[in-house]
């Protein structure tokens, strides 16, 4: 699990403490650049390099990291190893890809 936060009242070691979780990214509040998302129309001039749009596109790494460790976690947890010392090292790997995000 990890944490997408939006806008900077907090600290991102705050937050991750608070709940338990890693902050994989942070968008900064940007009300004219959000109020387009949410309603569509004609995009405002200098929306794609607006704060909002920037580190949207800036998060996406991160984001996507995480989306493929976690997927790689998923899919050890269900192999089916074929001894035991297969298994063990399935089990290892399973448990740094969790500890490493």
């Amino acid at each position: 699990m990890g944490i997408l936060s939006l806008g900077g009242e907090y600290r991102t070691s705050e937050v991750s403490h608070a709940l338990k979780a890693p902050v994989l990214a942070s968008l900064p509040w940007d009300e004219p650049a959000a109020a387009y998302l949410r309603t569509g129309g004609r995009m405002a001039r200098g929306l794609a390099r607006s704060r909002l749009m920037r580190a949207a596109r800036d998060a996406m790494g991160p984001l996507r990291e995480h989306a493929d460790r976690r997927r790689l976690h998923l899919q050890m947890r269900a192999v089916q190893a074929a001894s035991p010392g297969v298994a063990r090292v399935v089990q290892q790997l399973g448990a740094r890809a969790v500890q490493h995000g």
